[in-house]
């Protein structure tokens, strides 16, 4: 292992360890991709903003994914949205 971090609970990295100084890991919690610039979560379909915990643009399927347009999913411990499309039970 070169590279571990620990997470805040809606995802946000709060440390991170690297074995070497060339170690960089841009994936987050459910492989979302974390841009260096903006610190926001790709997720194929929208951006997720960790320090607030909600995606920064709506849902793209509208409100057929619930009535709050830019919800990551209602529990966060339980809960996984791996595209940004739809929140599932079962993490």
């Amino acid at each position: 292992m070169l590279w571990f971090g620990n997470y805040t609970g809606w995802g946000r990295l709060k440390e991170e360890t690297k074995v070497t100084d060339s170690a960089y890991q841009p994936f987050r919690l459910q492989n979302q991709y974390c841009d260096r610039e903006t610190g926001l979560h790709y997720n194929f379909f929208r951006y997720y903003e960790p320090d607030v915990g909600r995606f920064v643009n709506q849902d793209p399927i509208g409100l057929l994914g619930g009535e709050n347009l830019y919800a990551f999913a209602p529990n966060v411990q339980e809960w996984v949205d791996p595209l940004g499309l739809s929140n599932a039970p079962g993490a």
